[in-house]
């Protein structure tokens, strides 16, 4: 089912990105609802595999935006994807961004603490908590996560010149008493886990 759900997303989204898909539009629904149905099929088949609410998530984020409800319906499956599967830092990831998409950073930032706690050598969630600590104004800890970042990223990768000019600008925002070449990560003492619903 959750190939089945993947498969008639696709395909609405390949539709809707057709200029002559205007008369199309019942059909892009109808997939759109298969994707759906199909995805939640799977997680009612087996509540317990973590892999069902991830990919349910990722169907209803793939409509945010243009199916109303979709953002809380997304947190939903990440939250039981979160419940079954204690140690993966990508559901605490997808979760933490999302809720910096929609500015509740609070929010964000213990996500995407979470996600880091469980997996610190990954170079994405450095860059979520530094793109975070930017909308906070918190530079000298943009610093040093875009440092962690940069760290964990093998030079010949092409993102590694932009995150060093990211990591230029951010230190032009630092006081000029000292410039840390990285801050040290904020790291909570308890990181609250999902509740069960």
């Amino acid at each position: 089912f959750s190939f089945s759900s993947n498969l008639n997303l696709a395909m609405a989204q390949n539709l809707s990105s057709d200029q002559k898909a205007t008369e199309s539009a019942r059909q892009i629904q109808m997939l759109t609802q298969q994707a759906v149905a199909d995805a939640k099929r799977a997680t009612e088949l087996n509540r317990l595999n973590p892999q069902n609410w991830g990919n349910l998530a990722s169907i209803y984020q793939a409509l945010i935006g243009s199916v109303e409800g979709t953002e809380q319906l997304t947190l939903d499956a990440l939250n039981q994807q979160m419940l079954l599967d204690q140690v993966s830092p990508g559901s605490r990831l997808t979760a933490g961004n999302l809720f910096m998409n929609f500015n509740q950073l609070d929010q964000a930032q213990q996500y995407l603490v979470q996600a880091a706690n469980l997996k610190p050598d990954w170079n994405v969630v450095h860059y979520s908590l530094a793109s975070l600590f930017m909308k906070q104004q918190k530079y000298p800890e943009a610093a040093g996560e875009l440092q962690r970042t940069l760290d964990l990223t093998a030079s010949n990768n092409e993102d590694y010149k932009k995150i060093q000019a990211e990591l230029e600008k951010v230190k032009e925002l630092l006081p000029k008493e000292g410039t840390p070449s990285a801050a040290p990560s904020v790291k909570p003492t308890s990181v609250p886990t999902p509740k069960a619903k």
